[in-house]
């Protein structure tokens, strides 16, 4: 049985419906891509440089209105590629809670609290428990999502980070690193307060090569205030501000060597499902306690050596007598990760710099297989996982295939990364799923082949944003989009069904119809005895209600006979307007004309008048 494309554009292809009713919720979506790690995974929590790669699966995270002047959760569907289909998923309450307090507070930092009344909406190509980076790019988008709703970044200056390299992106010190650590406090609640920061760190950077990154070596040891200043904490639970003083580092491997671009990705990789899901936290707590066994081995070692060797036999001919010089062991294994890190990174820069040899691939294979050893090492494996393992180099040796296979990701379940020359295993991948079902007794997948897949080369997109006018193919039938001012002068993007939006209709204060060109006070249409022209009325707020200030030049309006001449714009379009609205509610709109007759601005402010711009209806 042929096994069917598993990427974002494949899977709209053949769920539609489900991205429909997702996109059709929500007046903002961003999405970022999930990864995996080709190295460095634990290890880089101590400053040990990891690799990882975004994948063509994304994880979505839509903004819908909500009015009940909070933040909560909404819809979520999760992809299993296992079961083909998308599932109902849902985080535990504590989760939910430690993620809107982590948003309140950073919300808090633009004075914005009182307008922090949205429903987060998930839909994840990322399959959960696979160690694919779903918290990472969950993370990422949410993040984003955030800064573009408060108007704290812009969509220009997000599309502008795919031209920049990552190492200035991180040196200017602007909103990716605002943003970047606002997801990285996200990824790390979900983990358990243990995170790198590489998943969403990924999520948000377009880049076709794996991408290099490093941050702050941190430790396990001691409670958070008998920490030194210099060296933080791995675990930050309850205490995620601290992530704002990790120092990181990274880059597109391009952007180191200069590397240029293949028509096809000079290796085939894929990502096979263990059968089991795996948990960082869980992971991370195993790592814990072999790091506490190898620094008790010192004091054992001091021990046993004391009445057992004799200073006539030369203690220092043995390498027993070098842990004397060892205050930590656990950094000997820090040093072998370093070293495959680099070996890794080797071999990449290579195939890339001179196109696939045997002898890049063998630093590569090598890198990757010594990486699962450091895993059994870490207690990190499964039997499933071994068994796995087991029968897939077995397949290998058989048809000669100089292939690695390795755990991604946290360890203990999970998926499992295994790497082989082009077109190596294009042949018999149904009898390996076949037979690896049959030996292990669970639903084992392919959940990534690179070649049937492809290459992801995006990071973190805006896929939906209603206020500037980006609209997703998946908007469905019976969708209105509006902006709202409201009282207080902040202008939210909100969508109603057609239904909601007859209903709500008549209640409406002023009612700008972009769509028809029509303008209502309370339903009732204003007509030519009212105002001169409706579509020069409707465009000069629509300007006003886009402008951050809402303020702009008479030179920005519509080009007309209006925008000449302070004195023919007041009399024919916002005196009139002023008048109707007052005639009929009694309310203010509070629009200011400032300096000379031909030369002059106009300013909205805030009044107790509420302003709702129909933008489209689907």
């Amino acid at each position: 049985m042929e096994r069917p494309k598993i990427n974002s554009q494949s899977l709209k292809e053949r769920f539609p419906e489900i991205y429909k009713k997702f996109f059709s919720k929500c007046f903002l979506v961003v999405s970022a891509p999930g990864n995996f790690w080709w190295a460095g995974e634990h290890s880089v929590l101590y400053g040990v440089p990891g690799i990882k790669q975004n994948l063509p699966i994304r994880v979505y995270v839509g903004l819908e209105r909500n009015n009940m002047k909070e933040i909560s959760f909404g819809f979520w569907r999760n992809l299993l590629p296992s079961k083909g289909t998308f599932e109902y998923l849902e985080l535990d309450l504590s989760t939910k809670k430690g993620i809107i307090d982590i948003l309140k507070s950073e919300i808090a930092k633009f004075n914005k609290l009182s307008s922090a009344d949205f429903r987060i909406n998930i839909l994840s190509e990322v399959p959960p428990g696979s160690g694919l980076g779903f918290s990472g790019a969950f993370g990422a988008s949410l993040a984003a999502a955030i800064y573009l709703y408060f108007k704290k970044v812009t969509i220009k200056e997000i599309k502008s980070w795919n031209e920049t390299s990552v190492m200035e992106l991180i040196q200017k010190r602007g909103d990716f690193n605002k943003i970047f650590r606002l997801a990285w406090k996200i990824e790390s609640l979900i983990q358990g307060g243990n995170s790198s920061g590489g998943a969403p760190f990924c999520s948000l950077i377009n880049s076709y090569f794996p991408i290099v990154l490093f941050s702050q070596k941190r430790t396990d040891m001691g409670e958070l205030e008998k920490t030194d200043s210099e060296i933080l904490p791995s675990d930050v639970s309850g205490n995620y501000d601290l992530i704002d003083r990790i120092l990181y580092q990274g880059a597109r491997l391009n952007d180191i060597f200069g590397l240029k671009y293949f028509n096809t990705f000079p290796i085939h990789f894929g990502l096979i499902y263990s059968g089991e899901t795996t948990s960082t936290s869980n992971a991370v707590d195993a790592t814990r306690e072999e790091k506490d066994f190898l620094n008790g081995l010192i004091k054992f070692d001091r021990e046993f050596r004391k009445d057992f060797i004799v200073p006539e036999s030369k203690p220092h001919l043995f390498y027993s007598e070098e842990l004397k010089k060892e205050k930590n062991l656990w950094n000997l294994y820090l040093k072998l990760s370093t070293v495959i890190s680099l070996r890794v990174i080797g071999a990449f820069k290579n195939l890339f710099q001179k196109g696939f040899s045997k002898k890049a691939m063998k630093d590569l294979v090598k890198g990757v297989n010594d990486y699962q050893s450091f895993f059994r090492l870490l207690g990190l494996s499964t039997n499933n996982i071994e068994e796995i393992n087991t029968f897939i180099k077995g397949i290998f040796f058989d048809k000669g295939i100089a292939g690695a296979i390795k755990i991604t990701g946290g360890g203990m379940g999970g998926d499992i990364l295994f790497v082989v020359p082009h077109s190596s295993l294009i042949d018999g991948l149904d009898y390996i799923i076949e037979e690896l079902r049959k030996k292990i007794n669970k639903n084992i997948f392919f959940d990534y082949l690179s070649w049937i897949d492809g290459i992801e080369d995006n990071g973190v997109k805006i896929e939906h944003s209603v206020e500037s006018k980006i609209y997703s193919e998946f908007a469905s039938e019976g969708i209105v989009y509006i902006k709202k001012m409201e009282r207080s002068g902040d202008v939210r993007a909100i969508t109603y069904s057609l239904q909601e939006y007859k209903k709500n209709k008549p209640k409406i204060d002023l009612l700008l119809d972009s769509v028809n060109t029509d303008i209502y006070i309370k339903n009732k249409k204003l007509t030519s005895k009212d105002i001169r022209s409706a579509s020069t009325t409707i465009k000069m707020m629509e300007l006003l209600l886009n402008s951050a200030e809402k303020r702009i030049k008479n030179k920005d309006l519509p080009i007309s006979s209006y925008r000449n001449d302070r004195n023919e714009l007041q009399s024919k379009i916002i005196s009139p307007l002023k008048k109707a609205i007052n005639k009929r509610l009694k309310k203010k709109l509070a629009i200011e004309i400032h300096g000379g007759i031909t030369d002059f601005y106009i300013e909205l402010k805030p009044t107790n008048l509420e302003i709702y711009f129909l933008e489209k209806i689907f």
